[in-house]
């Protein structure tokens, strides 16, 4: 399904509302420039560096390298690190003009593993499996798996633009037919929804996990970004 300008325009500015809104529960915040791996990142914070906002900040870095080391072009980025309550983690993926912008919230609970196993993530899974290559703690290892799959929507907005937007609203979601089976085999919250089980099977390809064909398939189908190597 084709998403006309004018739609998505629509789209876009909704987005930048929802993102207001949990801009509205932060306090005073620092801004700090990065570049890194030729990315231009903003980070707003009102934990300053020690502590988790520290530990978000690695995550990013972390994140944003891997991505970039794979050969994927990241657009500028704008991340708003927040103790607030009320504050999830999620990518925004729009401005009040109605153009494409990325922002992503990273709340209070980011480094905080869900034990409920009927909503957990690839990173919870992370979490307890902490990869090798994170190193320690095990905080390290989800914020930065958390971080990556946020991105995860912000490439997938930027290479499938129509079936990120098409499977963005629930009247124009694609049938769990085509990627239900699929999301089972990748994580209990990648079940969520289709934008999810893209994310989550994009943040699990990059911290190395393998999946079956039946992942592939639907991961494609739904425009998932392609990781070099992934289908081979």
């Amino acid at each position: 399904m084709a998403i006309s300008p004018a739609q998505l325009s629509d789209l876009r500015k909704r987005e930048a509302t929802e993102a207001s809104k949990r801009g509205a529960k932060t306090g005073s915040q620092l801004c700090i420039y990065k570049t890194i791996s030729g990315i231009e990142v903003e980070i707003y914070t009102d934990q300053g560096l020690e502590g988790d906002g520290k530990l978000k900040i690695a995550g990013i870095e972390r994140a944003v390298k891997m991505i970039a080391d794979k050969g994927f072009a990241l657009p500028s980025l704008r991340f708003i690190l927040t103790g607030a309550g009320g504050v999830e983690n999620v990518a925004f993926m729009g401005n009040s003009s109605g153009n494409r912008a990325a922002v992503v919230y990273l709340g209070p609970k980011i480094g905080m593993q869900n034990k409920k196993n009927v909503t957990q993530g690839v990173s919870d899974a992370v979490y307890d499996g902490t990869q090798r290559f994170f190193g320690n703690p095990k905080q390290t290892a989800m914020v930065t798996t958390v971080v990556i799959h946020e991105l995860g929507h912000v490439l997938h907005e930027l290479m499938a633009e129509d079936q990120f937007w098409t499977n963005h609203e629930p009247a124009t979601m694609t049938s769990a037919l085509v990627w239900g089976m699929a999301a089972s085999k990748v994580s209990q919250y990648a079940r969520k929804m289709p934008l999810e089980f893209v994310a989550e099977a994009f943040s699990g390809i990059m911290v190395g996990k393998r999946y079956d064909q039946e992942v592939k398939i639907a991961y494609r189908a739904l425009g998932g970004p392609e990781v070099p190597g992934f289908f081979t």
